[in-house]
């Protein structure tokens, strides 16, 4: 058998997604280099003596993490994909293990890490993976916390009933939302504005925010934006599943 049939047969035998992890071996840098090890064997087919300067950084910035995407992808993409969406069934969101592997100093924040994802040398982050929403506003996304927004949806519910409009208090679309800010311009901005507010004070003036494209193109997996979000930053995206997604301008 050509040696060319015998790597072509390990590489078959060898393509898989998942590892035997647990949640607390990214919580610390305890086990960082046998993961990464694994992830550059398996994942992108390097041998132990390759260089790998092209996929670590020592810190946590847009430009660091798009060029070490970029090798990846150049690697191989399907992997890279892989990688992103990697630690779900762990409790992580897609880009944590990614951010992981890439940046030398990063250990995760885990369940119960109170809106801190990623903490490394030059501070501490949340991940957001939102959509791409009318080419500025990252969207589709859940914020953390343990406020209420009940005051915000009771009025944004009364403001709907108010108008005659489609939805309840557990769901109205965006369409709707945007018709309510045709038809009550001052009263819609004056609740938005005090979901900006409740978010800014919060959640998101706390920490910066890393944003990965989650849209479902080939721009998956790709870094938006590294930023503290502003308070005026701050939109509502869609009230659901009785609780209001944002809109973040990127």
């Amino acid at each position: 058998m050509a040696d060319s049939e015998k790597e072509k047969f390990i590489k078959r035998a060898t393509n898989f997604k998942t590892f035997n992890f647990i949640e607390r071996d990214f919580t610390s840098t305890t086990f960082k280099e046998e993961i990464r090890q694994l992830f550059d064997t398996y994942y992108f087919g390097l041998k132990k003596d390759d260089p790998v300067r092209d996929y670590r950084t020592d810190s946590l910035t847009f430009e660091n993490i798009q060029k070490i995407i970029k090798n990846l992808r150049d690697n191989n993409e399907e992997k890279y994909l892989n990688l992103f969406e990697y630690g779900e069934d762990l409790g992580f969101g897609s880009g944590e293990v990614a951010l992981y592997y890439m940046v030398n100093s990063a250990k995760l924040g885990g369940k119960g890490s109170a809106g801190k994802d990623v903490f490394c040398n030059n501070g501490e982050f949340e991940v957001k993976a939102a959509v791409v929403y009318k080419k500025i506003y990252a969207s589709n996304f859940k914020v953390g916390g343990t406020f209420s927004l009940n005051d915000i949806i009771d009025r944004l519910d009364s403001l709907r009933a108010k108008l005659q409009l489609a939805g309840n208090k557990s769901a109205i679309n965006t369409s709707v939302l945007e018709t309510m800010k045709e038809k009550a311009k001052k009263e819609y901005e004056d609740i938005e504005n005090a979901y900006a507010k409740l978010l800014y004070d919060n959640y998101f003036g706390s920490h910066k925010v890393v944003f990965f494209n989650n849209s479902d193109n080939k721009e998956k997996g790709n870094i938006l934006a590294i930023k503290k979000v502003k308070k005026e930053e701050i939109k509502i995206n869609v009230l659901t599943s009785n609780t209001i997604k944002p809109l973040v301008l990127l």
